[in-house]
């Protein structure tokens, strides 16, 4: 059995410069993962023409269901984006998926699965000397145009609809590489990409809403989703924070660790630790306008992994 980290992808700053004629939009975007993420379990491997089918565990390690952060949704048969990762390498899968990357919250939990996947099949099948990386990054980019900058799992600048990825240097401290921290914000609702993309269509002007990073979708996911307003005024009086949407949403987050910013009586740690290193941790906090509903602070650190990490 082997464990693959899945890092989520953090979208920092999104600009929609053009749409192609097939009704995709053309994209300016820098991205990057933290060290908040799901971890597959690879329980199998075998060649797809000995007739078996993919199978897939779904588990909530953390019980974010508690909070009605849902998993319900990820599929558990051959209709999940890591089987058709694995026919990529002709093979079929088995696997145990911990899940903690919300569904539709914009943080490509999807496709950092599939990301993690690749990285792992390339590290069992393949030498790096004949691997066509700009051959793979192409199929990767047919499943999902997020999936070639999960595979990478680095800072990028990432354009075309997404499956344009250019690593980037970050700024250097000491004798190492300097790795930003985030405060992400995770609500117990998702948001529909296409349904955003079609409210940036419809409107006249875009809207930038406050915050560290500028976001062309940020005007439509409000407009989309009521619920996100009051998600964002929550977020603002709990923390005093202006914040920024990741993509098209739900989720919100701040550069730095905000979370001892908040009123200790209303914290509730229910995780502090991923793998071997304290690499996140979660707080409850309210709804400033209906105290029933529970939204997650969770900080985090940047990661950069690259194409041999698992």
């Amino acid at each position: 059995m082997n464990q693959i980290f899945a890092p989520a992808k953090l979208t920092l700053g999104f600009r929609v410069v053009g749409q192609r004629s097939d009704g995709y939009h053309l994209i300016d975007s820098e991205m990057t993962m933290v060290s908040f993420g799901d971890s597959i379990e690879v329980l199998d491997l075998f060649p797809r023409r000995d007739g078996r089918t993919s199978k897939f565990e779904v588990v909530d390690p953390l019980g974010l269901s508690r909070f009605g952060i849902s998993f319900a949704a990820v599929p558990t048969g051959i209709d999940n984006l890591l089987d058709r990762v694995a026919a990529l390498f002709d093979v079929g899968i088995h696997a145990r998926i911990q899940k903690r990357i919300p569904v539709g919250g914009g943080l490509g939990g999807g496709s950092a699965d599939a990301g993690a996947l690749t990285r792992y099949l390339i590290s069992t099948f393949h030498e790096s000397s004949n691997l066509d990386l700009t051959n793979l990054i192409f199929e990767l980019s047919k499943l999902g145009a997020d999936i070639p900058v999960c595979f990478l799992a680095r800072r990028a600048h990432v354009s075309g609809i997404g499956e344009i990825v250019e690593p980037m240097e970050g700024p250097q401290q000491g004798e190492g590489r300097h790795l930003r921290e985030f405060t992400l914000f995770l609500a117990p609702f998702s948001i529909s990409t296409p349904a955003v993309f079609r409210a940036f269509d419809e409107a006249k002007k875009i809207d930038i809403v406050a915050g560290h990073f500028a976001n062309h979708l940020e005007g439509p996911a409000l407009a989309v989703s009521p619920a996100l307003r009051s998600f964002r005024e929550s977020i603002e009086k709990r923390f005093s924070v202006a914040p920024s949407l990741a993509g098209s949403g739900s989720t919100y987050f701040t550069v730095g660790h905000v979370i001892d910013q908040m009123v200790r009586d209303e914290r509730e740690f229910i995780s502090v630790d991923f793998g071997d290193e304290d690499e996140f941790r979660i707080v409850t906090f309210p709804d400033v306008n209906d105290r029933s509903i529970i939204y997650l602070a969770c900080e985090c650190r940047e990661v950069q992994l690259g194409v041999g990490a698992r």
